[in-house]
C-alpha cells in the first residue's frame, strides 16, 4: 500500500494527535499488563494452590483465568499493532 492510499483510509493527524494517541496507548497497555500481571499472581499464588491441594477447586475452573490471561495478550498485541501504525 502507498503513502496516498495510506493517508485516503486514514485521516492525517497532527502532531498533536499523535502524542494524545501515544498516552492513551501508554496508559491503556499499563492498566492491562498489570491486570495480567496480577491474574498471573493469582493464578499462581499459594492459596490457589492449597485450595486446589485441598480438593476445593479443581485445576479446569481455573481455565477461564488462564482464558482471561490469554485475552489480555490478544488485546495488548492489538493495541501494539495499531500503534505501530499511528508512529507509521
Amino acid at each position: 500500500m502507498n503513502n496516498q492510499q495510506r493517508t485516503s483510509m486514514h485521516p492525517t493527524l497532527t502532531n498533536e494527535q499523535i502524542q494524545q494517541l501515544f498516552l492513551y496507548y501508554s496508559r491503556t497497555c499499563s492498566i492491562l499488563t498489570g491486570c495480567k500481571m496480577t491474574l498471573h499472581l493469582v493464578r499462581n499464588s499459594s492459596e490457589i494452590e492449597r485450595i486446589l491441594a485441598a480438593q476445593k477447586l479443581a485445576a479446569k475452573q481455573l481455565s477461564p483465568l488462564e482464558d482471561a490471561i490469554y485475552s489480555l495478550d490478544e488485546v495488548l498485541t492489538a493495541l501494539s499493532d495499531a500503534n505501530d501504525q499511528i508512529l507509521s
